[in-house]
Order: structure tokens, then C-alpha cells, then sequence
């Protein structure tokens, strides 16, 4: 039997994780990280619909893809509308069929976006969405694992917001929404209060609650609420033996 294949543990560490009470946000982060890596894209995110059809961030690798989703022109949306993919191989063809939403992403410096639809029966609830920065940046393969991990993001999705309710998967869309809102806003204050740039504040949280043993969400409504300070996240660990 061969060795286990990078995708192949990327699908045992995020399905294994679906078991216990596992944290939507990190979850959601370790994901778009595997697979914009896995699939040779330079960024990649996970974008849900609000009861207003728009996409809102859940889980993003790089901020300059955050704001190319803010409107529903584009790859993203349309795989959201349509429950199909949607590629734009090349940017500047695709200035035809999406004009705002190339112009922005060639600002950016990505050159071609594949965004692959989140849905659950008949359900669709956002998409999974690869930036390259050349054009044709996913091959036959690249894209077919996209599409694999949209499935697992789905179903990573369904099974944190019908837990415990059994309800259909788009009325509970708020629940993920709100805990990535506490996350942002938890950013913004060590940003401010540490003097560094929000990916900087973001990795700091998520190592911090890793050490702690704490949600992502649970330690930024924590620290929102007051009950910890910026300082205690913010200060890396003291080595051990000093």
C-alpha cells in the first residue's frame, strides 16, 4: 500500500475533526490553508451567504481576497447562484463576462479564480473560491481537489450549525457568521493595541488559543468581553527552561 497522499491527510484531520466539538472558525482556516496549497492557487477562501444573498468571509488566507467577494459580481457569486462552478482561467478574457470584479482582482495581482459552490441538498449556501496569480494557475487536478474540499466544507459547515437543532442548513447560517464577526472584531483590538497588522493579530489569537485549549470564537468573545487582556495574547510564551 503507498504512502498517504497530502490531500488524503488534509480529509483524515478535517473529517476526524467533525467527530468532537470542534471550532468552526480554526476549522474553517486550517481548510482554506490546505487548499490553496494543495490545489497550487496562491490564496484561497471560504465564503458564506447572508439572509440577504450577499458573501461574507468565514475563513480567508489572504486579506486582499477578502474584499473581491464584497460584491456579488464574479466567480464567487455566480457559484453561489448557480450551484455550479465557476472559473476564470484568465482574468482578462473573463473582463467580459465580470468586468468589476477582473478589474479588482487584477489590482490584487491574481490572474485567474476558481470558485467551486457549497451546497447541501437543496440548499446553497456560499463557495469555496481558489486566486492564482497566472493564468491557468489550476490544472485538471488542482481543481478537482477544490472541488473535494468544497464538499468538506460543507459538511464541516452542516455539522456545526444543525448541532443540536435539526433545521434546514440555510436558517442556521447566522451562526457561523457571528462567531467569524467576534473573530474580526477581536482582531481589530490586538491590531490596535499591539501595533500590528490584522494577519499578525489573527495568528497570535489562533496560537493563543491553542495553547489554552480554547475556541477561537470562545477567546475572542473573551477578550472582547473584557475578561482578557490583549497583553496575555499578544506576548509570546517564555520558552521553557529559562
Amino acid at each position: 500500500m503507498g504512502a498517504p497522499t497530502p490531500l488524503l491527510d488534509v480529509l483524515v484531520g478535517c473529517v476526524g475533526a467533525l467527530t468532537g466539538d470542534f471550532d468552526i472558525i480554526d476549522w474553517s482556516q486550517q481548510l482554506v490553508d490546505a487548499c490553496a496549497h494543495l490545489t497550487g492557487g496562491a490564496a484561497a477562501g471560504l465564503f458564506l451567504a447572508d439572509h440577504r444573498d450577499a458573501l461574507l468571509v468565514l475563513a480567508v488566507t489572504d486579506e486582499p481576497a477578502r474584499a473581491l467577494v464584497e460584491s456579488s459580481d464574479g466567480p464567487p457569486g455566480q457559484a453561489y447562484r448557480t450551484g455550479s462552478p465557476a472559473v476564470a482561467d484568465d482574468l482578462t478574457t473573463a473582463a467580459l463576462v465580470w468586468p468589476e470584479f477582473a478589474s479588482r482582482a487584477s489590482e490584487q495581482g491574481y490572474r485567474s479564480v476558481y470558485a467551486m459552490p457549497l451546497r447541501i441538498d437543496s440548499d446553497d449556501l456560499g463557495a469555496l473560491t481558489v486566486f492564482g496569480t497566472i493564468p491557468g494557475a489550476l490544472d485538471r487536478a488542482g481543481r478537482r481537489t477544490a472541488r473535494i474540499l468544497a464538499d468538506v466544507a460543507t459538511l464541516g459547515i452542516a455539522q456545526h450549525i444543525l448541532r443540536p437543532r435539526v433545521e434546514p442548513v440555510r436558517t442556521r447560517l447566522p451562526v457561523a457568521l457571528h462567531d467569524r464577526v467576534v473573530v474580526e472584531r477581536a482582531k481589530g483590538v490586538l491590531a490596535e493595541h499591539g501595533g500590528v497588522d490584522t494577519e499578525e493579530a489573527f495568528a497570535r489569537l489562533r496560537s493563543h488559543a491553542v495553547r489554552t485549549g480554547q475556541r477561537l470564537s470562545d477567546l475572542a468573545g473573551a477578550l472582547l468581553a473584557g475578561t482578557v487582556h490583549p497583553t496575555a495574547i499578544l506576548t509570546p510564551p517564555t520558552p521553557r527552561g529559562r
